[in-house]
């Protein structure tokens, strides 16, 4: 797998040499595909990362699921209307 963070790495200075855009990677670990596809992205990451990797993302099929109430995460509610207010860091975007 390290031919992946390779071509990944190529990809991200190509955008930089040729077009002036930074590419960052947020690796997706989808909840369906169960703990050892998790488990597989994770040692990735570890072992071969591309330069570029920010993040992971923890998701799955989203649209068999239903949405957040925010009734019942009244924090969420908040941050989501005013993310600058003290408690809400986890809900601030940060430029790189």
């Amino acid at each position: 797998m390290p031919a992946i963070s390779e071509a990944l790495d190529i990809a991200a200075r190509q955008a930089w040499l040729e077009h002036g855009i930074r590419v960052a990677y947020v690796f997706d670990i989808a909840s369906e595909l169960g703990p050892q596809a998790a488990r597989g992205t994770l040692d990735h990451a570890l072992n071969h990362p591309p330069d570029r990797l920010v993040g992971f993302g923890l998701g799955g099929i989203e649209q068999s699921r239903a949405g957040r109430s925010t009734r019942r995460y009244p924090r969420f509610a908040m941050c989501s209307r005013q993310p600058w207010r003290p408690g809400c860091t986890a809900f601030r975007t940060r430029a790189r």
